[in-house]
C-alpha cells in the first residue's frame, strides 16, 4: 500500500502533505506506486514531475510502516 505525498512548497525541510480521500481526513491510499502514479496523471499532473512526489510504504489505514531498528 502506498500514499502520495510531497513536501510543502516543494521545500524537502518541510513536511510532507498527502493527498486525502474525499472526507477530507483521511489519507488516500493506493495498491502500489504504479497506481499512483497512474491516479497523478489522471488528475492532471505532467509526467515529467511524478518523481517530484514520495510515494510513502503505509498500512491499509494510511498509517505510515514503522521501521524496526536494527538491534545488535
Amino acid at each position: 500500500m502506498v500514499a502520495i505525498g510531497r513536501h510543502l512548497e516543494g521545500v524537502t525541510l518541510n513536511p510532507l502533505e498527502f493527498i486525502l480521500n474525499d472526507d477530507n481526513l483521511t489519507v488516500k491510499v493506493f495498491e502500489s506506486e504504479e497506481v499512483a502514479r497512474q491516479f497523478l496523471m489522471d488528475h492532471g499532473v505532467d509526467q515529467a514531475i511524478l518523481d517530484d512526489f514520495t510515494y510513502q510504504e503505509v498500512k491499509s489505514d494510511g498509517s505510515p510502516v514503522e521501521e524496526v531498528p536494527n538491534v545488535l
